[in-house]
């Protein structure tokens, strides 16, 4: 049946870092935490690993620039289109006194991360941030000065209106100066809110908006602050305003608040972005921009009644792909989406398949024909490149995990419940055959016509050498899933699955040795090139890539990859990644000019416990912690009412620099506020984290 086509035209690539081209989405896939703009076409935007965007051309066109750093940037400011500034993670500030072609580190004094800067003009400057940090400089940065903030609170937004008078928010907090920071006074009682964002149009008319969505106003400078009605409850991340009676906020599902009446009436605007809109900034009274969730960036030219989505590319969750060579690949993922490219991966065709089901695996023999397979027992085929695809019948109402085909007429496919289906006529028909497993089966690799083998659940490992005529379990010291698996002949191979367990066998699977171990990850996929070369991807952006048939793993990803759910190379060098988000990454050097700086194993002073990023989140986060000293660390979830709902993990840990993930989908968390605790040699620390699903 033919299918309606829609070409999606990829512009041009976006370099992550020196080993990885960002295919798509375009400009970046990164947590955008922060936008401003000097003028209707210059601006900039940051965020997740260290990533500095800038346009001149009103938001059409973004260029990267080089921050020299990994760290999460919070915030960017620029009081004249070539001096500005960033903060962020770990008390990070960098200045650029050329529009950003190149930025200096400053020594900010703290490690405490910075949350937000402003400056007054090109000397004056403030910046503050966790555990209370207020930091100020008269001299451009060239010195930050510790200001005391009389609190220890999360500090979230810092906005002055002159060189002496300005406001700091952030949890139970809203603080006031009149003498330049030198002492700050509290301009409201403590509260339950945790406020995220301040904003004053002159020295008397000023917003707060915060969690539960709440918003208070003033108009004495705030000497009182008057609570308004947003009719949503929903946190709200970010507000504008332009003068006392226009006003624009940024909250969840890509929601923008809009008032033209002073926050009387707030009307709701939808952007054309998906998730959590971190920032909003507007230049005059109908140009502005916002960003947030998946390198998300939208405009308004109307004084915020429409918006227009700024980013170029597809945002569909990809689940599985396959290149035939260099330049013919093909990927499949959710509501049926299938995506075909010529070129490398330069451009990708849009197909409608004829299915709404999740397609979970793809499989092609040549350029022109593939199958794929997913959700209720799916089966489609294409025989020219996937303009069109037929519907096979399985046999199955189970979902369909995996295909592989050896030629244009045998294949096998896996799914849930211990299914493995056969074909041998190109899938006119398909047979049932006796997997002796009633766990899902994730994933099946040939090796050649007779010998194959399949993975999946309760640490299931399966091979046969008959064609599937019969499989044997062959035993493994794992109850984890087991995602996927990978072997080079009928001896050697690699499984990978849930807590980031990698096994290689070198005697056909009668014994495993495990490899790494990495608890709270989901290792999605492998593939090696050879008996040596291979990579691994996984939750929370991991890229992993041995050298030495995985003795070693070296670490190439970063959380702002997102879920990383597919990779596919054509030989040792030219290779691609797909996951959620529709990211798409593309290597053409084996993915290894570029290595991550080793972490440094100096011994934390103190023992620390940060904010968890991203935050709000959905369905994951990443929070890091040190410890001065080594010992026994439990960290453990509660509910807002202190109920405890999990235990993340209770373990030795080593003296140093660590990290943990938070998966809700594990724990089956819902929307909410919760509490993680971190308990090791008689300190406990606890800090505040939203679930948004």
């Amino acid at each position: 049946m033919a299918k309606r086509i829609i070409l999606i035209i990829i512009a041009s690539s976006f370099m992550l870092n020196a080993q990885w081209v960002l295919q798509n989405p375009y400009p970046t896939i990164s947590f955008l935490m922060s936008v401003k703009f000097v003028d209707t076409q210059t601006g900039w935007a940051v965020g997740g690993f260290g990533t500095i965007l800038k346009t001149t051309d009103g938001g059409v066109n973004w260029d990267a620039q080089v921050s020299g750093t990994e760290a999460r940037i919070e915030e960017v400011y620029f009081p004249d289109a070539q001096t500005g500034w960033v903060v962020g993670q770990d008390g990070i500030i960098l200045k650029t006194s050329n529009g950003g072609t190149s930025w200096i580190s400053q020594n900010s004094g703290t490690t405490n991360s910075l949350q937000s800067v402003y400056f007054t003009d090109e000397q004056k400057g403030w910046a503050a941030g966790h555990k209370g940090t207020i930091i100020k400089t008269t001299n451009g940065g060239s010195f930050w000065q510790t200001l005391i903030s009389g609190t220890t609170n999360e500090l979230e937004s810092i906005c002055f209106i002159d060189s002496q008078t300005g406001w700091v928010v952030g949890y139970k907090t809203i603080l006031k100066t009149t003498n330049g920071g030198i002492s700050w006074v509290k301009q409201i009682g403590d509260t339950t809110d945790w406020m995220y964002s301040i904003h004053f149009s002159d020295s008397q008319t000023g917003w707060v908006v915060g969690e539960k969505g709440r918003i208070f106003r003033t108009t004495n400078g705030g000497e009182t602050w008057t609570p308004q009605i947003s009719n949503i409850t929903t946190s709200l991340s970010s507000i504008h305003s332009f003068d006392p009676q226009n006003a624009w906020i940024t909250a969840l599902f890509g929601t923008i608040l809009k008032t033209t009446n002073g926050g009387l009436n707030w009307l709701p605007m939808y952007g054309d972005t998906v998730g959590w809109l971190q920032s909003i900034n507007f230049i005059d009274s109908q140009t502005g921009f916002a960003v947030g969730r998946n390198g998300g960036i939208i405009k308004s030219t109307d004084g915020g009644n429409s918006w227009e989505k700024m980013n170029r590319g597809f945002i569909y969750s990809l689940s599985s792909m396959d290149f035939i060579d260099a330049q013919n690949g093909c990927a499949v993922g959710g509501s049926g989406i299938v995506l075909t490219t010529s070129n490398g991966g330069n451009n990708w065709e849009f197909y409608e398949s004829g299915v709404l089901d999740h397609l979970a695996s793809v499989s092609f023999i040549d350029v022109q024909t593939g199958w794929a397979v997913g959700g209720s027992g799916r089966i489609i085929k294409t025989t020219n490149k996937g303009a069109n695809w037929d519907t096979q019948v399985s046999g199955t109402p189970k979902w369909l995990n995996s295909v592989r085909f050896l030629d244009a007429q045998t294949g096998w496919a896996t799914g849930d419940d211990g299914v493995i289906l056969k074909t041998t006529n190109g899938g006119d028909t398909w047979g049932k055959q006796n997997s002796t497993s009633v766990y899902n089966i994730e994933s099946i690799f040939i090796i050649d016509a007779q010998t194959l083998w399949a993975v999946g659940q309760a640490g299931t490992i399966l091979k046969t050498t008959n064609g599937g005529a019969n499989w044997a379990l062959k035993p493994i010291t794992n109850t984890q899933t087991m995602l996927s698996c990978y072997f080079i002949d009928s001896q050697t191979g690699w499984v990978v699955g849930t807590e980031g367990r990698i096994f290689k066998t070198t005697t056909g699977g009668a014994t495993w040795l495990l490899q790494s171990f990495t608890e709270n990850r989901f290792l999605y996929d492998i593939e090696f090139t050879d008996a040596q070369t291979g990579w691994v991807v996984g939750n929370y952006g991991t890229i992993l890539r041995t050298t030495n048939g995985g003795e070693n793993w070296i670490s190439y990803g970063t959380p702002d990859y997102g879920y990383l759910t597919t990779l596919d190379f054509i030989d040792a060098q030219t290779g691609w990644i797909a996951g959620f988000s529709g990211a798409i990454l593309k290597t053409t050097n084996g993915g290894v000019t570029y290595l991550k700086p080793e972490i440094q194993n100096e011994t934390p002073a103190s023992i620390s416990l940060s904010q968890n990023f991203p935050n709000p989140f959905n369905p994951s986060t990443v929070v890091n912690y040190a410890l001065p000293a080594s010992g026994v660390v439990t960290v453990k979830l509660y509910n807002i009412q202190g109920r405890e709902v999990a235990t993340i993990f209770n373990e030795f840990r080593d003296a140093g620099n660590h990290s943990f993930f938070i998966d809700a989908t594990k724990y089956g968390l819902s929307s909410g506020v919760y509490l993680y605790r971190m308990t090791t040699g008689g300190t406990a620390i606890t800090r505040k984290m939203v679930l948004l699903r």
